[in-house]
């Protein structure tokens, strides 16, 4: 956050934390989410009330544990070819401290660890790594991603609006079978992100340890030309480790040969990037209103990307002027549209309260911010109409610099 506020940009996660610790919850959220008022007893005469109680009991009884799972999401708009994307996640908890996250995929890596006292932060990529005493961290931080995956299970009876049970069969979880029972189940209204609210899932549960395995959904999000982006998520665990199975190794990090250890924050500094004259890279993120916005269907507009956060001091300096220039350009054909990757209620009322119009996409797996390389904040990114980057401006400059990236979009 130092470097926030000495320089005209903000590093893309405030130094000091683990760097995906804000960005993980709202993924998490958004797979893990499982959670009846009441619940239509199955042919076999088991209440899917009595199996989601069991399941939050068995979350709450996991004191130590090794789960890995694997995320998939699919997005189709029926138009262009449909997007794919992975995500293999690996959650460890030892107690005392102890911990291992690990989240990885086409959109980058890090992995997390702590032994109780020290916690490392690894970033693949990159070959670099931070060390730091847990005892200056704020209670709790180390294990809040960990913690989080299986506190998402535990008050899941309480949660869901409708729940009945669909089936009961034999599914994998890695590579052994296991007996399941499949429960169709729906989110009371505030138990879970707005854009899942009404959703029906699809959870397989083991009826041994009455651990969730699997899960599946589907969500439909409005374009703004009248059509839809299809999105079909799934979770799969593949393994499932407790008690005495855990290994102690998972608590330790001995740095890999090459890599080089960084102070705490170092990673988050701006990098010197200039993406001008390379083709914008495609995406599909939902604005606050929930409606699909897909970059590549706005060719033929110049379109301005201003990627941003509320506490990011030098994006509040900017925003006044993205608004001007959303107001003035709107009818030229200027598509104008901020990206933010944190929680949308507290986005929401950021804009509120200051008055902002112009439409803010939310890319809570920071998907476009990896994209186009935004890692200070802000970068704004003005594409022209046939799809190429005209240019791309990181930090704090004058609004005659803004207007001069327009113009070699030819907006005048």
């Amino acid at each position: 956050m130092l470097t926030c506020l000495a320089t005209s940009s903000c590093p893309r996660r405030p130094g000091g934390l683990p760097m995906y610790r804000r960005g993980a919850p709202m993924l998490l959220a958004l797979m893990l989410a499982g959670s009846s008022a009441w619940g239509a007893i199955d042919p076999g005469g088991r209440d899917p009330m009595d199996v989601l109680r069991a399941v939050g009991a068995a979350y709450e009884g996991l004191t130590r544990y090794h789960l890995v799972a694997q995320a998939g999401v699919r997005h189709d708009d029926g138009v262009h070819d449909p997007v794919e994307s992975e995500t293999r996640l690996v959650f460890a908890y030892g107690g005392d401290g102890k911990m291992r996250a690990e989240i990885s995929g086409s959109e980058g890596s890090v992995i997390l660890v702590s032994d109780g006292g020290t916690l490392w932060q690894y970033l693949p990529t990159q070959s670099e790594y931070t060390r730091q005493d847990t005892a200056d961290l704020p209670t709790g931080a180390a294990e809040t991603i960990v913690l989080g995956f299986t506190a998402q299970y535990m008050g899941i009876a309480d949660s869901v609006a409708t729940a009945h049970i669909v089936d009961h069969e034999t599914t994998e979880m890695g590579d052994r079978e296991v007996d399941a029972i499949v429960i169709e189940l729906t989110y009371k209204e505030g138990e879970t992100p707005p854009e899942m609210e009404g959703v029906m899932k699809r959870v397989w549960i083991d009826s041994t340890s009455h651990l969730v395995v699997r899960e599946e959904f589907t969500m439909h999000h409005p374009t703004s030309d009248g059509g839809s982006v299809r999105s079909d998520s799934t979770l799969n665990l593949v393994r499932a480790d407790v008690g005495e199975a855990v290994d102690d190794a998972l608590f330790t990090f001995t740095p890999p040969d090459g890599a080089t250890e960084v102070e705490p924050g170092a990673s988050d500094e701006p990098e010197q990037v200039d993406l001008t004259g390379a083709e914008a890279a495609d995406f599909t993120l939902n604005d606050g209103d929930g409606n699909a916005v897909t970059l590549s269907a706005l060719r033929g507009r110049v379109v301005l990307l201003d990627f941003w956060a509320t506490w990011c001091g030098p994006c509040r300096v900017v925003m006044p002027i993205i608004q001007k220039l959303h107001d003035e350009y709107a009818d030229k054909g200027v598509a104008v549209y901020g990206v933010n990757n944190e929680e949308p209620t507290l986005v929401r009322e950021f804009l509120t309260e200051n008055g902002y119009s112009f439409p803010t996409l939310r890319d809570p797996r920071s998907a476009a911010f990896m994209l186009y390389e935004a890692t200070g904040i802000p970068t704004t990114v003005v594409v022209g109409r046939e799809g190429t980057i005209v240019a791309y401006l990181v930090g704090v400059h004058r609004e005659e610099a803004y207007r001069a990236a327009l113009a070699r979009a030819g907006i005048d």
